[in-house]
């Protein structure tokens, strides 16, 4: 066994022997002596009487405070608790009408897209009308104005073919007049 360990062993056993030398006496704090008792007494109601008459209100109004400040803490808990769950609900339907707003819009804006799509088609549709009765009537005028010309045209040579043929001297004007009123009345 080691030093240690065997001191260790020693200390125990001194421990749980009692000392013979001081067997018989007692703890002073157990014994019972009047005028200890007297004095621990009266020590204690004076100290009792100081700390009611100084620090009990002291710790009192602390105690009550305290209580309040709680009770306020508590009471502001539950109004910001209200309040929260108020607000929240009033979140929760502004996102719905929000989300209510949008598709509204959305709507909307798909009609006007389709609307003006559709007012975009029908003016193109009429732009086209109007370009093709147009070109027609532009080319109306150009074939009547090429067959007018063809028709003097023709007038004019018939009149130069007819002077040559028969070699007479004729008026221009009426043998112009002559060769229309053929061309007019000729099958078209």
């Amino acid at each position: 066994m080691s030093d240690y360990e065997t001191n260790a062993q020693h200390t125990v056993e001194e421990i749980h022997q009692p000392d013979p030398g001081h067997a018989e006496s007692r703890n002073p704090l157990l014994s019972l002596e009047p005028g200890m008792a007297i004095w621990f007494w009266l020590v204690f109601f004076v100290f009792v009487f100081v700390l009611w008459k100084v620090a009990w209100k002291f710790v009192s109004n602390m105690l009550d405070e305290r209580k309040k400040d709680i009770q306020q803490a508590l009471d502001d808990a539950e109004a910001a608790r209200a309040s929260l769950e108020s607000a929240s609900d009033t979140q929760r339907q502004l996102i719905e009408e929000g989300k209510r707003r949008a598709a509204e819009i959305a709507e909307k804006a798909d009609q006007s897209s389709e609307k003006l799509a559709n007012e975009i088609r029908e003016r193109a549709q009429e732009e086209a009308e109007k370009m093709i009765d147009n070109a027609r009537m532009q080319i109306e005028r150009q074939k009547t104005k090429a067959i007018s010309e063809l028709q003097s045209e023709i007038v004019d040579l018939a009149v130069s073919v007819a002077t040559r043929l028969i070699k007479e001297s004729m008026d221009d004007d009426l043998n112009k007049k002559l060769v229309k009123d053929y061309i007019d009345n000729m099958p078209a």
